[in-house]
């Protein structure tokens, strides 16, 4: 069947339609669609970036305080000692004759070594007591009270009296 140039015109230009439009379905539409998944995923990543960002400066800022932590709690004076600083806070608030026992131990906390003292207190008054534990909380050192038993002192006439059994502990250093 032969064609009039005309139709044959058509013809072609239904063809090259169909062409450019299956092209443009099947190729550049997901193209198009891959572009713009991409430039969502680019937004996305950018997003992530920040947000690391500020998790890799939050590390450093609470890895430094942790070292500044370190530091304070594990250096103490030279010569520093808990039993004497303890024997000084009970002498300075004028309740040395009232302590029991002292007995002093070392072991491993975590990563540092503790070293504790266990403090038997007798005869104590409220006050007594409460000046020696503000003693402890004010000192210069970091040291801090791990376990404290307070019982009523049975026995004796006047006014009533405590009896008090603290384990006194400060940070030494890193354990090996």
């Amino acid at each position: 069947m032969k064609m009039s140039p005309r139709e044959q015109l058509l013809v072609a230009v239904a063809v090259a339609l169909v062409v450019v439009f299956a092209a443009g379905n099947f190729v550049v539409a997901p193209l198009v669609g891959q572009l713009h998944l991409l430039d969502h995923k680019v937004v996305q990543k950018r997003e992530e970036l920040k947000t690391f960002a500020g998790l890799e400066q939050r590390y450093a800022d609470l890895n430094s305080r942790v070292t500044a932590f370190e530091q304070r709690v594990t250096h103490h004076a030279a010569g520093f000692s808990l039993f004497v600083e303890l024997e000084g806070i009970a002498k300075r608030i004028g309740i040395r004759e009232k302590i029991g026992s002292f007995k002093p131990q070392e072991h491993t906390a975590g990563d540092y070594r503790e070293q504790t003292v266990d403090v038997d207190l007798k005869g104590l008054t409220l006050e007594e007591l409460g000046r020696f534990l503000g003693g402890i909380e004010s000192s210069r050192e970091a040291i801090y009270v791990k376990r404290a038993e307070i019982s009523r002192q049975v026995g004796g006439t006047g006014p009533a009296l405590l009896r008090a059994h603290l384990v006194v502990g400060t940070l030494t250093g890193k354990a090996a």
